[in-house]
């Protein structure tokens, strides 16, 4: 990642695959913004994970978050 390139391009890059798998033409702009949480969800837990924050317990609640999410959206 380019140190200078915008938190919203980053996020966005990494949520890709979910986001061209989730997100079509006739999704409803509900579940757009509720797969777009979930995106930005995950990358917070895995920020707050690193060894710079050192506090993996965000992970698992992360993924149980996942689980409810993604139930949620089908």
């Amino acid at each position: 990642m380019d140190k200078t390139e915008k938190i919203s391009k980053t996020i966005l890059d990494f949520g890709e695959p979910l986001l061209s798998e989730a997100i079509t033409e006739e999704t409803p702009i509900a579940v757009v913004r509720e797969v777009y949480k979930l995106v930005v969800l995950v990358w917070n837990a895995h920020a707050a994970a690193t060894s710079h924050w050192g506090d993996s317990s965000y992970l698992r609640c992360c993924c149980a978050a996942t689980i409810i999410l993604a139930g949620a959206l089908t």
